[in-house]
């Protein structure tokens, strides 16, 4: 018995494969290269729009923060551990970690997650209006999310 041969396409059925492949090449590249693309563009561009809003935050706070340091600070009398969870409580700031820090272990080192930029102004604002010093001063943009990952050290002035 003969093989069945194999009837030769005519050419728009050749052109018709053709811009099928070429077509399913694009989507591919598409859907694995492109998109993915201006998917992080997005999201850099909304972390750009949240560090512009968290820095326009600092910078008005920054020009207030003359008129707080030029108050008279009286010498803190009591526990700064106890006083640093108060305030924090008081300004819905959540510490992930306290502990003993400095001579004697005087002061405190304290880690804070998720904290805006106001929030850490007024945070040392309280403490220095209250003879508690910073010491050290860590902040980290979280992600690029507008929210900071804190480290301060705190001691008596």
């Amino acid at each position: 018995m003969a093989k069945p041969q194999a009837q030769p396409q005519n050419s728009s059925q050749q052109k018709t494969l053709i811009l099928g492949i070429i077509a399913a090449v694009l989507i591919v590249y598409f859907g694995l290269f492109l998109m993915p693309s201006i998917d992080n563009i997005n999201k850099t561009k909304s972390k750009i729009a949240a560090n512009k809003k968290n820095r326009a935050q600092l910078r008005e706070l920054l020009e207030k923060r003359p008129a707080v340091v030029q108050q008279e600070v009286k010498p803190f009398d009591g526990s700064i551990s106890a006083f640093v969870e108060k305030t924090a409580q008081e300004l819905n700031i959540k510490i992930s970690n306290i502990r003993p820090y400095g001579k004697n272990s005087e002061g405190v080192e304290i880690k804070i997650d998720d904290m805006t930029g106001k929030d850490l102004l007024d945070f040392i604002n309280r403490m220095e209006s209250n003879g508690i010093s910073v010491t050290m001063l860590d902040a980290r943009d979280y992600k690029g999310s507008g929210l900071w990952a804190i480290k301060i050290n705190l001691e008596k002035v």
